[in-house]
């Protein structure tokens, strides 16, 4: 017992930067879960990603679905406080569970949920003079008027469908002049030199080309340079 214990914990350093304190907001959380009826052990874990820490809740009854997503949406708000998000996917469906008395298979709506946590705040970046930012035509206007603003996941065409994906509002940059992004956008030049922005790698990249920050760009830092 002890051994397997040992070996989660090794997991679990390995994949966040403050373990101690991402395991206490998890264990918080697997208690307000476990008031459900769940049963969950704190290390009942996956690594499905090196940079994800993945929790499993398989095979549930769909009644306790609504307060399942109650209790994890109430802490996507604290990992958040401690620079960590908390996203998840779920599926529904009809499968054969054995009936209460145990004796004979009847079919019921079950849910599974995989929950992932990962760092948002994990490499800090110092960007180069001029790092590049590509945006579709339709935000020329807003952008030439008041800058670039941190925009949500959930806005975001391209990703807002993968849970795994998810980040807080940020602005996305490439830290480099000769990685083109896609040619049906404008791509906008962003002059470092005076802007204030603390700037990290991409939480989904993990490399020193792709970044982010969490704070807007005013326009006056902003040209742009190649536009559809």
């Amino acid at each position: 017992m002890t051994f397997v214990y040992m070996k989660h914990l090794k997991t679990i350093n390995e994949m966040v930067k403050n373990p101690n304190l991402v395991k206490l907001t998890l264990k918080r959380m697997l208690i307000e879960l476990n008031y459900l009826g769940l049963n969950l052990k704190l290390f009942d874990s996956d690594r499905t990603y090196e940079i994800y820490l993945t929790y499993r809740l398989l095979k549930k009854p769909i009644e306790l679905l609504p307060n399942v997503l109650k209790i994890i949406d109430k802490y996507k708000k604290e990992f958040l406080k401690i620079d960590y998000i908390l996203s998840y996917e779920q599926e529904v469906y009809i499968d054969n569970v054995l009936s209460d008395g145990l004796v004979k298979y009847v079919k019921k709506e079950l849910f599974d949920i995989c929950i992932y946590i990962k760092n948002s705040k994990s490499i800090r970046i110092k960007p180069n003079k001029y790092i590049y930012h590509y945006s579709h035509p339709k935000n020329r206007k807003e952008i030439s008027l008041k800058g670039l603003i941190p925009q949500s996941w959930k806005n975001s065409d391209e990703w807002k469908n993968e849970p795994t994906l998810e980040y807080e509002d940020a602005i996305f940059a490439i830290n480099s002049k000769n990685t083109i992004w896609d040619n049906k956008y404008d791509c906008w030049q962003i002059d470092t030199t005076n802007l204030k922005n603390k700037w990290w790698s991409d939480l989904n990249f993990k490399n020193t080309t792709h970044i982010m920050t969490f704070e807007p760009i005013p326009k006056e830092y902003l040209k742009i340079i190649k536009y559809i």
